[in-house]
């Protein structure tokens, strides 16, 4: 199989809250470990020798951490959890970049957490490095003859809009959508509202393809029922009368695609989703594939939502009449219209990826099945250091 056997945000811990009602917080307590190194053992053996105060401050904190897809995000208010009073002793824990030893950024990976246990006795105080990877789904991808890759986990008002697999860079219409929001597993991802917003990935040759694949992650969250919502789209030239070459959209929470080569409108071109399948304000894995000999079909969450057996067209563009056209990502064409009218989005649109082939049902499945921005967590063995204050 090509998706991983380890889950989001595998903890090497098991940890249990016990809830203590009587000051209305929680107090971590207990920790099992499963598939410790013995080094990670060792660490556990040793802080358990010397009382529970820190310990339990800083369970209470990988708790906090493993069950938070926003992590990341969180951690750059600089402290773990709001600091806690229970039985005469009080915790807290603060939190900063382990490389920089400054403040958490969207690059942060490894998080060196300081946590703190006092009472009227005495002070303990622990430090440790938290780490926090994305597994590799652009390497995932590269598994299926990936040809572009455009995350669209850009940050801090960007420009542009990196290809990871190739050199085709887009370009933010609108920098201020870029990372405005999170995917389930804390992945940023834009936010686009309007018809002004979108992508644009300048043609190349590869936006010329008999046979290909698109796969992308979309949140929904339009509203009007009457109105059309572009995801992916291209010209076949820039004339009116020129049907487009690609054009994915949703309309009445129901996904519609059309391709064509050759510039000329027909119904027979299109392929429909089932009537409002396409339920908002949740991610949906979206494909669409097509073969000169297999024709045109479009996937939702891995499972095929429609065939087009008798559109055996491709992708193509015309040199004539304002020449090859972009490729719109968070944006798209009202193939309802006949002057094609080019229609927004609202929502997201991430992890895009052109494919050289025509993936077969088992390899979109397979995609849509391997969450893009899933983590894997641990705990730097050789980190903890621990102090007592009388």
């Amino acid at each position: 199989m090509r998706y991983p056997t380890c889950s989001a945000r595998g903890s090497i811990y098991v940890l249990t809250l016990l809830t203590v009602a009587a000051v209305g917080s929680m107090v971590l307590i207990g920790v099992t470990i499963r598939n410790a190194s013995n080094a990670e053992s060792s660490i556990i053996e040793i802080v358990n020798e010397n009382g529970s105060g820190v310990m339990t401050a800083a369970e209470y904190a990988m708790q906090r951490i493993s069950a938070d897809p926003n992590w990341n995000q969180n951690a750059q208010k600089s402290t773990v959890f709001t600091d806690l009073e229970v039985g005469g002793r009080s915790y807290t824990c603060t939190v900063k970049d382990a490389d920089t030893d400054s403040a958490v950024t969207d690059s942060t990976t490894r998080y060196l957490l300081t946590v703190q246990s006092s009472s009227g006795i005495g002070n303990e105080q622990a430090e440790f490095v938290y780490v926090r990877e994305k597994l590799d789904y652009h390497g995932f991808l590269q598994g299926y003859d990936l040809q572009h890759y455009w995350p669209l986990s850009e940050t801090e008002k960007p420009t542009y809009a990196a290809d990871l697999e190739g050199s085709y860079t887009g370009q933010y219409e609108d920098p201020n959508v870029a990372g405005q929001a999170t995917n389930d597993e804390g992945g940023y991802v834009p936010v686009f509202q309007d018809s002004n917003d979108h992508i644009e990935v300048p043609w190349g040759g590869d936006f010329k393809q008999s046979q290909a694949s698109m796969s992308m992650w979309v949140y929904f969250t339009g509203t009007d029922s009457m109105s059309a919502y572009g995801i992916l789209g291209m010209l076949y030239q820039n004339r009116t009368d020129r049907a487009p070459t690609l054009s994915l959209y949703v309309f009445n929470n129901t996904l519609l695609a059309y391709l064509c080569e050759d510039g000329s409108y027909s119904v027979s071109n299109f392929t429909f989703g089932s009537a409002k399948a396409f339920t908002s304000k949740e991610w949906h894995h979206v494909a669409i594939t097509w073969h000169h000999s297999n024709g045109f079909k479009m996937y939702l969450d891995g499972a095929l939502l429609q065939s087009n057996l008798s559109n055996t067209d491709g992708m193509d563009t015309s040199l004539l009449f304002g020449g090859y056209q972009p490729l719109l990502i968070g944006g798209g064409y009202n193939i309802y219209s006949s002057t094609w009218d080019e229609v927004g989005f609202e929502g997201s649109v991430a992890h895009v990826a052109l494919f050289d082939i025509e993936l077969s049902s088992t390899e979109v499945k397979e995609i849509a099945d391997y969450k893009p921005d899933l983590t894997a967590d641990r705990l730097d063995p050789n980190t903890w250091v621990r102090v007592y204050q009388d």
